[in-house]
């Protein structure tokens, strides 16, 4: 006849020998989570600061002059906010990853929890923007103007004579002209060196989020790893325990 309590201890038995194999090897694993997650990150470093600084070009060509003034104090809230939502990414990520390798071998998942928490996400440090240039460096370069419309104010040119004569209206238009054409000259580059210093701000934002996500990956491995260190030698003494008591029907909590 089978003694059916003699039969389940010892599936019982066969039970913990196993649960205390599969305990090892999670330092192995958690390390590879975070390393996959930290080359996964990459791309999405590079496509958050590659969209802020289109961002900027795009809005740089369409702001106004007190908009474009403002820019340099928009772009560090913006990158701020670029490298928070790509560490709040990741680690939203890489948490079912982790709580996976406690899963498995039976350990509670709320020791993987507490361990990651939340990674503290710096400022960054945004490169000076280009100083704006100065109304008259921008109609320097207007020659071209210049040679077409100071005839119209009475002036000569090398080589052109002076207009003469009624020239009075001729005169305001020239100067309506000389200054829309200054202006103009002026907004093209301010918009034009906001477009050069977008890059700069690029490389910023994609240095911060790769520091920032280095540095919540390395502290959520060191921590789950201690945690999961705790949780699994509570596990194994429950586990010896039960299996040092040949006679005991009764089982542990898995």
């Amino acid at each position: 006849m089978i003694d059916r309590y003699a039969e389940a201890e010892r599936m019982r038995r066969v039970e913990l020998t196993a649960q205390r194999a599969g305990l090892t090897g999670y330092r192995t694993e958690v390390r590879t989570v975070c390393a996959l997650a930290r080359v996964s990150a990459q791309s999405q470093v590079t496509t958050v600061a590659t969209a802020l600084a289109a961002e900027l070009v795009q809005y740089a060509d369409r702001a106004c002059r007190t908009d474009r003034a403002r820019l340099p104090g928009y772009a560090a809230v913006a990158a701020d906010r670029a490298v928070g939502s790509v560490v709040e990414r990741v680690g939203r990520e890489l948490l079912p990853e982790l709580r996976r390798v406690a899963t498995v071998r039976g350990l509670p998942v709320a020791v993987v929890d507490s361990a990651v928490g939340r990674a503290d996400v710096p400022r960054v440090v945004l490169p000076a923007a280009p100083p704006p240039a100065r109304p008259w460096q921008a109609a320097s370069g207007a020659g071209g103007t210049w040679r077409t419309v100071l005839p119209w104010l009475g002036l000569p040119v090398v080589g052109a004579p002076a207009v003469t004569g009624t020239v009075g209206p001729a005169v305001g238009c020239g100067v309506a002209l000389l200054v829309v054409s200054a202006g103009a000259r002026w907004t093209a580059a301010d918009r034009a060196r906001l477009r050069r210093w977008a890059p700069g701000v690029a490389t910023a934002v994609r240095v911060a989020a790769s520091s920032a996500v280095v540095a919540l990956l390395v502290q959520a491995e060191q921590r789950v790893c201690a945690a999961l260190d705790v949780a699994t030698a509570a596990r194994l003494t429950a586990i010896d325990e039960e299996l040092a008591a040949p006679g005991r029907s009764s089982c542990v909590r898995t």
